[in-house]
């Protein structure tokens, strides 16, 4: 399947151009994956780890165990968060980045965190993981090249759009006492 190869044609890019992933492709792509890494610091050095997460616009929903994500999440003035996939021969190749706060949401007792705790089902690695983290999309980008099999198609072929979202907008100012709930993100997912 060669996705976006009219997408290229359209847009004046050859299979080497590093493409930009509109807001529909990044967003789809997010809604339809269920492994990504996480890339956060702890101890002041940076660590990617992989999780398997959900998807509820703006929010990315991990569960996890006790460890370094946990212990370091109260503390995360932002982390990032990444999908991709690509040939192993480096013909083609896809990346969303995702960027903004993570919370603890495993005691929360609000609607909104009930709802997106039962969204994530068991991760594939072993052991007990019965703690939720969400990271609020802050920011959003994706970019391609060449021609990923299954890659959405534009949603406005023939223009070139800024890839990177700029969710900020989406949250209120976390009180001084803040213990990890996301207020508006929550609320304003497409489920919600």
């Amino acid at each position: 399947m060669r996705a976006n190869s009219k997408d290229q044609q359209e847009l004046g890019a050859t299979a080497s151009d590093l493409l930009e992933l509109d807001a529909a492709q990044i967003l789809e792509l997010l809604r339809t994956h269920t492994f990504g890494r996480m890339v956060f610091a702890d101890e002041s050095w940076p660590v990617i780890l992989p999780v398997n997460y959900a998807f509820a616009d703006p929010t990315i929903v991990i569960r996890t165990g006790p460890g370094a994500k946990l212990a370091s999440a109260p503390r995360h003035a932002a982390v990032a968060f990444e999908i991709d996939d690509a040939d192993p021969k480096g013909s083609w190749g896809w990346s969303v980045l995702v960027q903004g706060p993570a919370f603890e949401i495993t005691y929360a007792r609000d609607e909104p965190s009930r709802r997106l705790r039962e969204l994530v089902g068991q991760p594939t690695a072993p052991g007990v993981r019965d703690h939720c983290l969400v990271i609020s999309a802050l920011k959003i980008s994706g970019r391609s090249f060449g021609e990923p099999p299954g890659l959405p198609s534009r949603s406005t072929p023939g223009e070139r759009q800024s890839s990177s979202l700029d969710l900020g907008y989406l949250l209120e100012p976390a009180p001084a006492n803040y213990a990890g709930e996301v207020k508006k993100s929550m609320t304003l997912g497409s489920d919600f």
